[in-house]
């Protein structure tokens, strides 16, 4: 089971937050939406921007599988949370916490057509 943690950001808020090494891709959301480089190079720097405005590099909350840790949404922003190095050689990311919510899907119980359902009606 993945442990969800209550974070409180440089406003104020309580987040819910996943440590970004205690979850993955889903294998069908890597397949389904590869990365692109420009979308990573221009979503990590927003991330950096965030980052410094609220403590928390993502405003929008990952959909993570709380059994697995697989991301059902989030793909991309789930990769620049585990750091990148962007086309023009600039590092960024690498952050300890993305803020998350725990879905009520469980990838095991699901079918490969399900999750692939799943993962497009998400995305």
């Amino acid at each position: 089971m993945i442990k969800f943690h209550k974070i409180i950001d440089k406003h104020g808020n309580e987040r819910l937050c996943v440590k970004v090494t205690d979850i993955k891709q889903a294998p069908e959301n890597v397949k389904m939406y590869p990365i692109i480089p420009e979308h990573v190079d221009n979503l990590s720097d927003l991330m950096e921007i965030e980052m410094e405005y609220s403590g928390i590099p993502n405003h929008e909350a990952l959909e993570v599988c709380p059994n697995t840790g697989y991301v059902w949404r989030g793909n991309t922003r789930t990769r620049c949370g585990q750091g990148i190095t962007k086309q023009d050689g600039t590092v960024r990311g690498g952050y300890e916490y993305l803020y998350a919510q725990k879905s009520s899907k469980y990838y095991d119980k699901m079918t490969a057509q399900e999750r692939a359902d799943y993962i497009q009606n998400a995305n």
